[in-house]
């Protein structure tokens, strides 16, 4: 993926944003007096988050929570623009029979701790994922515990790997499998590990504290890096980062605004924008006796909303409204398929075709952990469904009552804010079909397709009939279909090659000017 600078109209800065930019002044003295002077070869990152779970390698699988992930491991495979599995720990692989697959790892990998990187490695972080705290640790893991039936070491750098049932696109599946030190991790346990993790990547942690993480080059690394260090410091008030920016307090803030640009090109920066591997929506829970059962009133609502005009005021244009719900940069995603695009007119033919001329309220929910204009995009969406008669309350909801809720099926609203996140657009149908245990949607029409797809035998015939799944979906969509996810960084005039790759940054390549 390649990095854009963005560029807007002019902005007015109103009374809120001017008050969250006091606030930042206030934390910024925090950041400029609490954190450890560096050298100029380190560079500050302000980010919004620290993952609560530290350096455990399996369970941050997208940002803020894979930051420090991403500059100590390196995955066995990486996952290129189009959803295709790249190298990465391994550098080949091929499908021996329609359940094993052979991994060539590559050759002259070093730990930071100075164990050679083997096959021995990479089957002794799968015989951690297989058991049932490795399971726990996301649901990734719970997908190879539950698919995997062996990893043998079939020489120094041979690693083969047999599943319970044919997956032609194993390699994708196993993206998010990132391997640590075996020596750190038998000598401190999973816990242990966490706090002072070990891994091939470009960087190592020396000090992990509870706002500020410090990193040191792994020389030795097959990724060396340019510079001699990071201190990622959490900065959780995005005013505050951007303020640590503009004042050189740090040199790279994560997770800015786009309208941050006018402040942060002031002080020579720029802000950069990333696509992110997930896919926007509102889910319509249709499993409850609401207007949103019907097909018609689901469509209507996609015709109403004016996903273009939204994103040009709070995503700067950086992405494009959803054609399906899935994203680019997912396997099997359908080129073929076209957005709803804005209709008031249609949806409100809908609406009378579906016996709701007069419209229809209904409440949805919002994730309160979710940060940038989330609930500005929400509040908008509200707009235009009030312009063709219906009415959306909102109310926020921590993500975790959210997720139980998706769990147990009990819901006290008639939709939720969701997403889509990985690279396998099938996965989404574990929760969003009846497949799942408490389904908030269930539309027994598409499950011989999604069945047919997840029997495919070959790479071709599963994205063939994965589309098909798509295609159907979105003519008779469970949810609104919004965009996908961007975020944007803002960096200090003193960064260099700052690029992102699948919403991984290269930090072996940053470095000053």
């Amino acid at each position: 993926m390649s990095v854009r600078v963005v560029g807007i109209s002019a902005l007015t800065v109103g009374p809120l944003a001017m008050l969250k930019r006091i606030i930042g002044i206030a934390v910024l003295a925090f950041v400029a007096l609490g954190t450890p002077a560096t050298t100029a070869a380190t560079l500050r990152v302000g980010a919004q988050a620290l993952p609560p779970m530290r350096g455990n390698p399996y369970q941050p699988l997208t940002l803020p929570m894979a930051l420090i992930a991403h500059m100590v491991f390196d995955p066995l495979v990486a996952v290129g623009p189009a959803g295709e599995a790249r190298p990465a720990l391994a550098v080949s692989w091929r499908q021996e029979s329609p359940t094993t697959w052979v991994f060539e790892l590559r050759p002259n990998v070093q730990f930071a701790d100075g164990t050679a990187f083997n096959a021995a490695a990479v089957a002794a972080a799968f015989e951690y994922l297989r058991t049932d705290p490795g399971r726990r640790d996301s649901v990734a893991s719970m997908d190879v515990a539950a698919s995997i039936a062996d990893v043998s070491a079939r020489g120094p750098l041979i690693v083969a790997v047999t599943t319970l049932t044919p997956d032609p696109i194993l390699p994708l599946h196993l993206s998010f499998v990132r391997i640590p030190s075996p020596t750190q991790w038998a000598a401190l346990g999973r816990d242990g590990f966490a706090r002072a993790p070990v891994g091939t990547g470009p960087f190592v942690v020396t000090d992990w504290e509870e706002n500020r993480v410090a990193l040191k080059a792994h020389a030795a690394s097959w990724r060396a890096p340019v510079i001699d260090g990071l201190d990622v410091i959490e900065i959780s008030d995005p005013a505050a980062r951007v303020q640590a920016l503009v004042s050189g307090a740090v040199d790279i803030a994560l997770a800015v605004a786009p309208e941050d640009r006018i402040s942060i090109e002031a002080a020579r920066g720029a802000v950069v924008s990333r696509a992110m591997p997930i896919l926007h929506f509102l889910a319509f829970i249709t499993t409850k006796d609401t207007p949103l059962k019907d097909r018609r009133v689901r469509q209507a609502l996609n015709y109403a909303v004016d996903a273009k005009a939204i994103i040009a005021a709070f995503l700067d244009n950086a992405v494009a409204p959803a054609t399906q719900f899935s994203h680019e940069g997912a396997f099997g995603f359908n080129p073929d398929l076209n957005p709803y695009g804005y209709d008031p007119d249609r949806a409100r033919a809908l609406l009378r075709e579906a016996g709701y001329a007069n419209g229809f309220s209904f409440s949805a929910v919002l994730d309160s952990t979710s940060g940038g204009n989330y609930v500005d995009w929400y509040q908008r969406i509200a707009q235009d469904f009030s312009k063709v008669g219906v009415t959306m309350s909102l109310r926020m909801s921590a993500s975790a009552q959210m997720i139980q809720s998706v769990q147990t099926g009990v819901w006290a609203s008639d939709a939720f804010a969701w997403s889509f996140a990985g690279f396998d657009s099938l996965r989404g149908y574990r929760f969003r079909s009846c497949a799942w245990s408490h389904p908030y949607h269930c539309d027994r029409q598409i499950m011989p397709l999604i069945a047919q797809a997840e029997a495919a035998l070959s790479q071709p015939e599963r994205q063939q009939r994965t589309r098909a799944v798509l295609a159907a979906e979105a003519a008779d969509p469970p949810g609104l279909m919004l965009w996908r996810g961007a975020a944007f960084d803002g960096l200090g005039k003193s960064v260099a090659a700052f690029e992102v790759e699948d919403d991984v940054i290269r930090w072996e390549r940053v470095r000053r000017r």
